[in-house]
């Protein structure tokens, strides 16, 4: 039943996030949802209300920002936990100064892992893992490809 129910989660968060609906993440993540995510060096956003406006910058810099599942998600046996391997696609339109991202007309394509965990029937922590220097490669300024992972 656990298992059903995290998968529940998932494929509904993962429509939110390929909707790019602000409002729909208040749905799918807790209102003290953390996250870690290696496109942000020496921080962890806390809150919903900060993850909702990384998001909005986010999908106003690429809006045909998609995620896509790789593999079915790896659950674990008795924890309300998940990784899925995944696939972040999209073209920069627009400048994302927060996370360096300025060649506009460039396109992210860039394999992750994220840890998922489960409180009930949303997420409250994300473990976002990815090589930021290849994003960096692809759509922001050279020096952010050199920059340390936190």
């Amino acid at each position: 039943m656990l298992s059903q129910a995290m998968l529940v989660v998932l494929d509904d968060y993962y429509a939110v996030m390929n909707r790019h609906d602000v409002d729909g993440i208040a749905d799918v993540v807790t209102d003290d949802v953390i996250v870690h995510d290696d496109l942000f060096v020496d921080h962890v956003i806390r809150g919903l209300g900060e993850l909702r406006a990384v998001l909005e910058g986010l999908w106003r810099a690429v809006p045909d920002l998609r995620f896509a599942e790789i593999h079915d998600p790896f659950l674990a046996e008795d924890a309300p936990r998940c990784a899925v391997h995944g696939r972040m696609t999209g073209t920069l339109v627009n400048e994302h100064p927060t996370f360096g991202c300025n060649r506009v007309g460039g396109s992210i394509d860039v394999e992750y892992i994220a840890v998922y965990e489960i409180s009930i029937d949303r997420i409250s922590y994300i473990r976002l893992c990815l090589n930021p220097t290849i994003t960096a490669r692809q759509v922001c300024d050279p020096a952010v490809a050199t920059r340390k992972v936190n």
